[in-house]
């Protein structure tokens, strides 16, 4: 019994901790409804519950500075200019200072982004080392699939790409899978005797993962990335009745460098863009006997998507 009421203690303990570790926001916009200050504050809680929020009314003015002393948590978030059509976001009180316009069709995406950009600027606040149930705030999880289309440079020629992808982000960090699907593509098939009878046909598609650095920067998020993984092709040949039908498989290892940048929108929807450098160390050749062409895997290989997704939490 005394074990189980110690269990329970710690618990507490622990919710306690990380009610108190959570840091305090004021928020205040000059629109009204359904883009006041109460929406504002909605739509941050939906992204942050833990997060304890101060309405401020619309004839409380808050310094635009506070002292050097202030708390680190002692934040303010205010939305100006929405009835004006020019919207500007200010935060004050955080590590980094902030100052954005703030664009958009109505009144409310300006206020969904604007908590989104809040959202982001609390997981860069600084933890105490000591602090060890504040540190676990800091490092919240997140996961996010996306969706991208782009260009591929396939053994035979540049192709249409469509690509999917997860991300899991904690703290700084990230961890993604990716698979890419390039377009089909030929490339002439011909003998010394017979000139051209007929072509060869190539479908690249490789999947990869890894994981790398991924720090809030402007707008979004950068990532800098280190990923490995299969390179697959399938490559085959129609031609002559001369020439019977050929397939082959290539099943070939790589190492990738990738760089990509995300801007957050409401809704939890991200769009972003992805640029991607894989080397393989061996190469596979594909030829038909008595044939002057064939196919050749590369060993360097580009791609770049631009990419829309949805973060799960």
């Amino acid at each position: 019994m005394w074990i189980v009421c110690g269990r329970s203690l710690r618990f507490v303990g622990m919710v306690l901790a990380l009610a108190l570790a959570a840091p305090v926001v004021s928020l205040q916009t000059d629109g009204a409804p359904p883009c006041d200050t109460a929406a504002f504050a909605h739509d941050l809680r939906a992204l942050r519950p833990e997060l304890t929020i101060v309405l401020l009314g619309a004839g409380q003015t808050p310094p635009p500075t506070l002292p050097p002393e202030a708390p680190v948590d002692a934040w303010i978030a205010r939305l100006e200019g929405i009835a004006s059509g020019q919207p500007v976001l200010r935060v004050t009180g955080n590590p980094t200072p902030l100052l954005r316009s703030l664009s958009g069709e109505s009144c409310r995406p300006v206020v969904e982004i604007a908590a989104s950009i809040v959202d982001g600027l609390l997981d860069q606040i600084p933890r105490e080392p000591s602090a060890s149930f504040v540190s676990a705030t800091a490092l919240r999880p997140s996961l996010g699939i996306w969706f991208g289309g782009g260009v591929l440079q396939g053994p035979i020629e540049w192709v249409p790409s469509i690509a999917l992808g997860l991300r899991l982000t904690i703290g700084d960090w990230e961890i993604v899978g990716v698979s890419d699907l390039g377009m089909l593509a030929t490339l002439p098939l011909s003998t010394s005797d017979e000139g051209p009878v007929g072509n060869y046909t190539a479908l690249p598609f490789d999947f990869e993962i890894g994981g790398g650095y991924a720090p809030y920067l402007g707008l979004g998020t950068l990532s800098l990335d280190a990923l490995t993984g299969p390179s697959i092709v399938r490559v085959w040949t129609k031609g002559s009745p001369l020439f019977d039908s050929q397939a082959r498989v290539t099943l070939e290892p790589f190492v990738a460098l990738a760089a990509g940048y995300t801007i957050d929108l409401p809704a939890r929807f991200f769009v972003g863009v992805r640029v991607e450098e894989r080397w393989s160390p061996t190469q596979g050749p594909f030829t038909v006997e008595g044939g002057t062409d064939s196919v050749v895997t590369r060993a360097w290989t580009f791609t770049t998507a631009l990419l829309a997704g949805w973060r799960l939490f």
